[in-house]
């Protein structure tokens, strides 16, 4: 669900047009402050003769710039293909070595099929380019390419750019003919009654929020999308947990502890791009929780920080204008002071920030003054020694590391940010040089066809960062080329698997995903065929036992029974049990249970006269049954006793009694 930043969209629809369409567009703002959901969001909101195509520059900027620009024009073609239906060829990437090719052959390629629409191209993550190993080979050349771009009529331009640290002045400095016309727009928080919405709204009907507990942690996050999101989350699992559905400000106070940890890497984004002031500065209005500018220089005196007036006016007014702090020195969000009183007391402020060796320190300097001149040997032996005097010193891990990956050497520059993460596991620097490292050392394995390598290289990115994507489209690419060999060589299942590990990394990869569906779809057709194969060639047997579990299993995956299985499986199971009955008569004839053979074989012919030798069976039992019959039983034998009982009496009591029986019988 997406709630508010109308007042946003309505400013990109106005920029879009009339006097400002010259203009490329800037949106700024904080970390996970919902840069990229606005930009996802405003097809929702523009004309429909507006074609966004989005690009993430996050993992992209690692390369040339003809293939920067032969990705460009192959999610042209993708998008437009998913939006409107345009079907174009998939760009030829040779064509793409002459970089002139975009311009002057495929953006005018695409004018007969777009008539009066306009493509709308939006860059995420484009302060992803202000890294100074990338400036030569892609930053400079695609500004430059970019300005040409922008003079093309038919095409728009909007730009995201993180506002933390100096990202943003760091990108109008480098780049100041490029950025002197834009307009920009700050992505700021969310209002009250938005972030109410963003609240209540994905719970509406399940779970009940107390009015107390909304305005408790919009003060907390002051309307920050993410920190609102991962209250909301940690609230909804507090419900799980206890089977309430009403959440209450006291619950918020609750769970305030699971939020600051599980938001570390974020709250902490703020510290690691803060300078050493201005982290004097956070430490110390943490725990005075509002101040003024005197009292706080009290503060810091106190501390014995070395400090200007106009430094730490400076630092003020950054941190301000990065909406972490307010007019009256008060943290923007609540939660990132609680988190500066946990995790920062002004002890382990001091610890990090001035108990460093001096001469270490010194060495440090020489390996920096160094390093600029381009000696890059003398440097990093100079960090060297600041690091065999300080062997602890973050910095002169992180500047060895950083030289180290400069001249690509990356299993040295994977070894030592993976020290530097020992010493802090939550450095920013060093987790994005250590995943760098890996990256490159995995692309490399993998070129090298050492695919396991490969493998427990990018995985080890992972455990690093989860939400890598570069790493992640890498595992994806292998897996799903094994899943393809796997369907060449027969093997479905395999394949299958392979097709799932792949989407675990890549799950919104549609393309990845159609093709899951197609080969799932081609195996269940497979399996299909072969239970009703089993089941017909059971059937030809009169192996009714086999049919009927053939049957069984096919409808289970078809229900539509386009072959007529039911009825097939119907008459598996009157035979089948005919064939049980007519084994019990046997067995009951051999027992000479006649009664109970006679009663089967007749319910047999009942159903089918033809079955087996039914009728011959039946006869023999019903003749076998006369016979076994005891002479008590016989219709005659009455009368022979009665005439033999007669002729006895006779004998016994002479004439006279027989004729008294005779006349007894005359009468």
């Amino acid at each position: 669900m997406f709630f508010g930043r109308e007042d946003i969209f309505n400013w990109i629809e106005r920029s879009l047009s009339g006097k400002f369409t010259d203009h490329i567009l800037v949106l700024h703002g904080q970390r996970r402050v919902g840069k990229t959901s606005v930009l996802k969001q405003i097809p929702n909101y523009l004309p429909k003769n507006f074609i966004q195509v989005f690009f993430d520059l996050q993992g992209r900027t690692s390369t040339t710039l003809e293939r920067f620009l032969w990705w460009m024009a192959s999610e042209i073609v993708r998008t437009l293909r998913k939006e409107r239906g345009i079907l174009l060829p998939k760009p030829d990437q040779k064509s793409f070595e002459d970089p002139d090719y975009l311009i002057n052959s495929f953006i005018p390629s695409l004018r007969s099929e777009l008539g009066s629409q306009v493509l709308l191209l939006t860059f995420d993550e484009f302060d992803s380019l202000d890294r100074p190993e990338i400036r030569k080979t892609l930053a400079s050349p695609l500004i430059d390419y970019l300005r040409r771009l922008i003079e093309i009529d038919g095409l728009n331009f909007i730009f995201s750019i993180g506002s933390s640290g100096d990202k943003l002045e760091n990108m109008q400095a480098s780049y100041t003919d490029f950025f002197k016309s834009a307009l920009y727009r700050k992505i700021s928080f969310l209002t009250g009654e938005d972030c109410q919405r963003l609240i209540t709204r994905p719970v509406e009907g399940v779970i009940h929020y107390d009015r107390k507990a909304v305005d408790q942690i919009f003060k907390i996050t002051s309307g920050h999308p993410y920190f609102t999101q991962l209250m909301c989350h940690e609230l909804f699992s507090l419900c799980q947990k206890t089977g309430s559905r009403q959440i209450s400000s006291q619950d918020v106070e609750n769970i305030l502890g699971d939020v600051i940890e599980r938001g570390t890497v974020n709250l902490k984004f703020v510290w690691d791009e803060a300078s050493d002031l201005e982290k004097w500065v956070l430490a110390a209005l943490a725990q005075m929780d509002g101040s003024t500018v005197q009292q706080l220089t009290q503060t810091l005196n106190a501390q014995r920080v070395r400090f200007s007036e106009p430094d730490l006016n400076s630092a003020v007014i950054h941190l301000q204008d990065k909406d972490v702090l307010t007019k009256d020195l008060r943290f923007v969000i609540h939660l990132m002071r609680l988190w500066l009183v946990s995790n920062r007391p002004m002890d382990r402020v001091r610890e990090e920030l001035v108990e460093v060796n001096p001469i270490a320190n010194r060495y440090m300097e020489i390996g920096d003054e160094y390093r600029d001149r381009g000696q890059v040997p003398a440097a990093l032996e100079s960090y060297q020694q600041a690091l065999q005097i300080a062997p602890d010193n973050l910095r002169a891990l992180l500047s060895t590391a950083g030289l180290y990956l400069e001249q690509k050497d990356y299993p040295q520059a994977a070894e030592a940010f993976e020290l530097a993460l020992k010493i802090n596991d939550e450095d920013v620097a060093a987790r994005a040089g250590y995943c760098e490292a890996k990256l490159a050392l995995g692309d490399a394995a993998q070129s090298s066809s050492e695919i396991s390598e490969a493998i427990s290289l990018y995985q080890s990115i992972l455990v690093i960062n989860p939400a890598h994507s570069e790493a992640r489209q890498r595992l994806a690419a292998i897996y799903r080329e094994r899943a393809e060999k796997s369907l060449s060589n027969g093997q479905d299942d395999e394949a299958l698997q392979a097709f799932n590990q792949a989407l675990m990394f890549t799950p919104d990869d549609e393309g990845l995903s159609t093709r899951y569906d197609a080969v799932l779809g081609e195996k269940k057709s497979k399996v299909i065929k072969g239970w009703l194969d089993r089941a017909e060639e059971a059937a030809k047997n009169k192996k009714w036992t086999e049919v009927i579990q053939a049957c069984e299993a096919y409808l289970s995956l078809n229900q539509s029974d386009d072959d007529g299985v039911q009825a097939k499986l119907e008459h598996a199971r009157k035979y089948a049990q005919l064939d049980a009955d007519y084994e019990e008569a046997q067995k009951a004839i051999r027992n000479k249970g006649y009664g109970r053979a006679i009663e089967l074989l007749q319910g047999i012919i009942a159903q089918d006269p033809g079955y087996k030798s039914t009728p011959r069976l039946l006869s023999e039992a019903v003749q076998a049954k006369k016979t076994k019959d005891p002479v008590w039983r016989k219709p005659w034998f009455f009368g022979l006793l009665a005439a033999v009982v007669i002729l006895a009496l006779g004998v016994i009591f002479g004439p006279q009694a027989w004729n008294a029986i005779s006349a007894a019988l005359a009468d």
